[in-house]
């Protein structure tokens, strides 16, 4: 049976796949802050890891960078559309969401800069 913990496991373990995969090419600035941020979704906001994922497509192209902002819309919910837009639009304040943005942001930032 699946369960959260699991969840963590399997995303801890193919994120650290792509670390090491990265190490090959990636200055190690990058895959400390990448280590550090991809750590702090894994313990707080595990849904957020696979946007991580998604901002490192920009390193095959830059064009790709715009993966991860799309995905973060809600998208294909099966909610109405105003309530699926009104929850995401309320959402964003909540609590510290502007942190979680912020350190996707970093990631997209650094990627899209080569940093």
């Amino acid at each position: 049976m699946e369960s959260p913990e699991m969840y963590m496991f399997w995303t801890g373990w193919l994120t650290s796949g792509i670390l090491i995969f990265l190490s090959q090419f990636q200055s190690l600035f990058f895959l400390l802050v990448f280590s550090g941020i991809a750590t702090f979704h894994l313990i707080k906001a595990p849904w957020n890891v696979s946007i991580l994922w998604l901002c490192l497509l920009g390193l095959i192209h830059p064009f790709l960078l715009v993966v991860p902002v799309l995905a973060k819309f809600p998208i294909g919910n099966p909610a109405p559309f105003r309530k699926t837009w009104n929850h995401a639009l309320h959402a964003i304040p909540y609590r510290m969401s502007w942190f979680y943005y912020l350190t996707i942001g970093i990631i997209w930032l650094s990627v899209a800069f080569h940093l």
